[in-house]
């Protein structure tokens, strides 16, 4: 357990440390990427078939995984883009935001259906 939180503040100081690189010198922003990422991906690594479970019927976890995915794809990459009066630095941590916060919150989804059933 504490190896997913050791890999996933790795992947967090990664996204947070390419965002502040590439412009977005807001060290909240910079800091709420590090923490999102971290716990996505510590959530990734605790339920690995989140996105896929090969005993599903008809493909029942792919199809919602999907349909997430597009949704939170749309909002990162036509939601936020190049004709918002924003610095390009900007832009791209507050995409890296949406995706991330996007899985996140999927994974958070199953991390609670999960401790449900």
């Amino acid at each position: 357990m504490v190896l997913f939180w050791l890999l996933g503040a790795v992947v967090g100081l990664f996204a947070g440390g390419v965002s502040y690189w590439l412009g977005s010198t807001d060290p909240v922003l910079t800091g709420t990427l590090v923490v999102t990422y971290t716990v996505g991906t510590r959530l990734s690594l605790l339920y690995p078939d989140m996105v896929y479970e090969a005993d599903s019927p008809a493909w029942a976890v792919g199809k919602w995984s999907g349909a997430a995915t597009a949704v939170v794809l749309v909002a990162a990459f036509f939601g936020v883009n190049q004709s918002l009066p924003i610095a390009d630095g900007l832009q791209l941590s507050l995409q890296l935001l949406v995706l991330g916060v996007g899985y996140t919150a999927w994974a958070f989804g199953v991390a609670y259906a999960r401790a449900k059933a």
